[in-house]
């Protein structure tokens, strides 16, 4: 945090200055680690430590009183600083608490970024859809996420707790059928390494099949043409046939291609977590 302090004296007397926090003797746990660096008007600065309790809701108010006093002039002041504190999900806001680890949400971002190339990483993540919110619907689903440009699914099986979703750099769209092309930047899925919390398996498109994703009003988002992954719009049942149009290191057809992804061919999803989020 910038300080920029207005003092008479002028930048001599800047350098006599002795600065120092103090905050609400109950936050002395959650608002701690006070420090000061610059010597002149322009660098001074002051930097603390927040430690948000989970047991705290997901916004606060907070104060820190910065009492600066100078020895030579004898002279002292004190402004008080107030702040909000809203707790950052790691894909944006509205996502399932404790649903992916940040180190995991970054290696998808990095993905993301590194299929638009380059510069281009896009970095703003905008959810239209929760269907803990919203309820389990395809159609409410087109309603708020159709036309919006690219989009990423996560989901979180109720039984097993897996977690995995997909990418597709384009629109979503109520109808259309299968969304045909071969380049491999424009569409993935995805998984969380089931031996590993923070890390991420990508599977890509593979570029001798030429369905990214199919469009269909009863349709929550769905890849590929086996269908790689897909779920009813209604009833919330599930499943996943991976190799037939983006790569898991079995064959189309065998069970290890169809648990990879998520662990098993079919489930249902309704009590569990789906998300969408537009990325801008």
């Amino acid at each position: 945090m910038d300080l920029s302090v207005l003092y008479t004296y002028g930048e001599a007397g800047m350098k006599d200055l002795r600065f120092s926090a103090t905050t609400a003797s109950g936050w002395s746990g959650v608002i701690n680690k006070f420090s000061f660096t610059g010597t002149t008007f322009e660098d001074r600065k002051m930097a603390f430590h927040i430690t948000h309790p989970k047991s705290a809701g997901k916004t606060a108010s907070y104060w820190i009183d910065v009492t600066v006093a100078s020895a030579k002039y004898k002279t002292t002041f004190k402004h008080r600083l107030n702040f909000k504190f809203k707790v950052a999900t790691p894909f944006g806001d509205g996502q399932a608490e404790g649903m992916i680890s940040d180190a995991a949400v970054a290696r998808v971002k990095s993905e993301i970024a590194n299929r638009l190339g380059g510069g281009r990483g896009r970095n703003e993540y905008v959810q239209c859809y929760s269907a803990k919110k919203h309820g389990w619907s395809g159609q409410t689903i087109h309603s708020r996420c159709d036309g919006k440009g690219a989009y990423m699914v996560v989901m979180r099986r109720p039984d097993t707790k897996r977690v995995f979703g997909g990418y597709y750099g384009r629109s979503h769209s109520r109808s259309g059928g299968y969304a045909r092309g071969t380049d491999n930047r424009v569409a993935f899925l995805w998984r969380v390494d089931p031996s590993n919390a923070n890390n991420i398996n990508v599977m890509k498109k593979n570029t001798q099949r030429s369905y990214y994703v199919y469009q269909s009003s009863s349709y929550m988002p769905t890849w590929g043409g086996g269908h790689d992954l897909y779920c009813s719009g209604s009833s919330g049942n599930c499943y996943s046939n991976m190799d037939h149009s983006y790569d898991s290191p079995y064959g189309y057809g065998s069970g290890n291609a169809r648990s990879y992804l998520t662990g098993s061919y079919s489930w249902n999803n309704k009590q569990g977590d789906y998300e969408v989020y537009i990325v801008k």
